[in-house]
């Protein structure tokens, strides 16, 4: 079903002490959709999918994900 929200992230946030990696984040993916994530070096485009992929953990915030728990992914670090 087109425009099922299948991930829903709130609020995401990664610290490392007091380095801020990533600042709140909100996203949501529909069913059907693609995305990009954009932006320059050292934004927190790895930090986060790395979150979404359940490698990292997040500082603060909510994750949903339709249908409950996700299977693990492949995830290759650059």
């Amino acid at each position: 079903m087109r425009g099922e929200a299948l991930l829903t992230a709130r609020g995401i946030t990664r610290r490392y002490g007091s380095v801020q990696a990533l600042e709140p984040t909100d996203l949501t993916v529909t069913r059907g959709e693609r995305i990009a994530l954009i932006g320059p070096n050292g934004a927190g485009k790895t930090t986060l999918l790395s979150i979404l992929a359940g490698v990292g953990q997040p500082s603060d915030g909510v994750i949903e994900w339709s249908g409950g728990t996700v299977q693990p992914v492949g995830w290759v670090p650059q």
